[in-house]
C-alpha cells in the first residue's frame, strides 16, 4: 500500500480497532477520515453513528491528522448519489449533504485551521454602527445571531431603498474578515442588477481599517461557470513556500554571491503586499530596511522616495508593490494587461536580460534584476547614473 501514491489515498476495508471501515482517507500521507458507503435508496441519518465509530477506532502509530487517542476530524456517509459530511472539528459537529468529497487540499486546510467558521461565526466581534442604519444593523445583528446558532437557512426583508446591497456588502465583509469564510456568492437575476453591485462592492470601505473592500478581497463579475483564478484566496502557508524556494534558490542561480539581489515582488493588493512584506523578513531573517512595501498607501515617505531609494541605496533589497511598478514613479495597479506583461524587461533595469525566471503563485510574482549594486559575483556600493551608464553599454 502506497499512502504517498498521490495528496489524498482512500484505502478499502481498513481494520480499526471499532470494526472494517469501507474507506481510511488519507490526505499527504496521514489520516484525515473515514467513508462509510451505503447502496443506493438507503437512508442516511442513521449510519452516522457507525462512521463516529471509526473515527476514534483509529490504531495507535498511524501517521494521522490529530493526535493519537482523539478522533479523526472528518467522516463521509455516501449512497454514491448522496453524500453527507461532518467535521469532528467543529463546536457541535453535525452532518450535512454536500455535492461531492473535498479534495485532499481542501481537508488539509480544514484540518490545519485555528479555528473553524462554525467557531468563527459564535465569537463575532462588535458590529461598527457609525455608517449604518437602524434597519441595517438589526438586519446584519439578527443574520450573526442566526449563523452561531447554526441555522442553515436565513431571510433578510428590506424595504426599496433600505441600501439592502450595502447591507450585503457588510454581512459578506464580516463573513470574511471575521469569520474566515473562503467565499461568498451574491446571487441576483439580472445582468443590470449584477454590475450595480460590483460598484458597490468596489465603493465599499471598511469601518475597521478604512480599506476599501477589493482591497482586501478579490470581487469578481461571474459571466460564466468559472471562478478567475486570481480571485481565489491565497494561503499563507503558499506564500511562505515560494519565498523559501526563492531563497534556497539564489546561491544556485547566481553563484558566490552574498547578497540578495535587487528583487522586485509583485502583489495582488495592499493588504497582501503586507503579508508578503512581513512573511519575506520573517523567511530571510532580516529587519524592516531589508525589505520594504512601496504602495500607494505607503507613509513616512512618498512612493517615489522609496522607489528612488530601491535604485540607488544598498537597501532595501526587495520591494514589495502592488501587482506592477509600470515607471519611475507609478505604483498604481496598471491599466491594461500588456503592462504586466512587459514586467520582465523593466525587471532587468533595462539591460534586456532577466537574471531571474518568474516565480508565480495566484499573485506573488518576483523578478530580480541586474542593477547597479548586484555584481554577478558580489554586493557593491551605489555608483553614479553615468557609471551605470557605461556599465549597461558595456554589457
Amino acid at each position: 500500500m502506497n499512502i504517498g501514491a498521490g495528496p489524498g489515498v482512500a484505502v478499502r476495508e481498513f481494520p480499526l480497532k471499532t470494526g472494517f471501515a469501507d474507506y481510511l482517507l488519507y490526505a499527504d500521507g496521514r489520516v484525515i477520515g473515514v467513508v462509510e458507503a451505503k447502496p443506493e435508496g438507503h437512508t442516511l441519518k442513521g449510519v452516522e453513528l457507525q462512521s463516529s465509530k471509526y473515527l476514534s477506532g483509529l490504531p495507535v502509530g498511524l501517521p494521522r491528522w490529530t493526535p493519537d487517542g482523539t478522533a479523526l476530524p472528518f467522516a463521509y456517509e455516501s449512497t454514491g448519489t448522496v453524500t453527507q459530511f461532518t467535521s469532528n472539528l467543529d463546536p457541535e459537529p453535525r452532518s450535512r449533504e454536500v455535492f461531492a468529497f473535498h479534495r485532499p487540499e481542501e481537508l488539509i486546510r480544514l484540518a490545519g485551521l485555528e479555528r473553524q467558521l462554525r467557531a468563527n461565526l459564535r465569537q463575532m466581534p462588535a458590529l461598527d454602527t457609525s455608517k449604518l442604519w437602524e434597519k441595517q444593523v438589526a438586519a446584519i445583528q439578527n443574520l450573526e445571531k442566526s449563523l452561531a446558532n447554526d441555522h442553515a437557512r436565513s431571510l433578510i426583508q428590506m424595504v426599496m431603498g433600505a441600501g439592502k446591497t450595502f447591507t450585503a456588502c457588510n454581512i459578506a465583509y464580516r463573513l470574511i474578515k471575521f469569520g474566515g469564510a473562503k467565499r461568498v456568492l451574491f446571487l441576483v437575476d439580472r445582468n443590470n442588477l449584477g454590475k450595480q453591485t460590483l460598484n458597490e462592492f468596489q465603493q465599499f470601505a471598511s469601518p475597521y481599517n478604512q480599506y476599501k473592500f477589493t482591497e482586501e478581497f478579490g470581487v469578481q463579475h461571474l459571466r460564466k461557470n468559472a471562478i478567475d483564478p486570481a480571485a481565489k484566496v491565497v494561503n499563507e502557508s503558499q506564500i511562505r513556500l515560494v519565498l523559501r524556494t526563492f531563497k534556497e534558490r539564489l546561491p544556485e542561480i547566481f553563484p558566490g554571491r552574498t547578497e540578495c539581489p535587487k528583487t522586485l515582488v509583485f502583489a495582488k493588493t495592499d493588504l497582501h503586499a503586507d503579508d508578503v512584506t512581513r512573511i519575506i523578513r520573517e523567511e530571510f531573517g532580516k529587519g524592516n530596511d531589508f525589505c520594504q512595501k512601496i504602495t500607494s498607501k505607503s507613509t513616512g515617505k512618498k512612493p517615489e522616495e522609496l522607489l528612488n531609494e530601491f535604485r540607488n541605496s544598498y537597501m532595501p533589497r526587495v520591494a514589495v508593490t502592488v501587482d506592477m511598478i509600470a515607471t519611475g514613479t507609478d505604483v498604481n495597479p496598471p491599466p491594461t494587461p500588456s503592462l504586466r506583461e512587459g514586467a520582465p524587461g523593466r525587471a532587468t533595469g533595462g539591460g534586456g536580460r532577466q537574471l531571474v525566471d518568474l516565480i508565480a503563485l495566484v499573485n506573488l510574482r518576483i523578478f530580480c534584476r541586474g542593477c547597479h549594486c548586484c555584481t554577478p559575483t558580489n554586493c557593491a556600493k551605489p555608483t553614479s547614473r553615468q557609471e551605470r551608464r557605461e556599465t549597461r553599454r558595456r554589457a
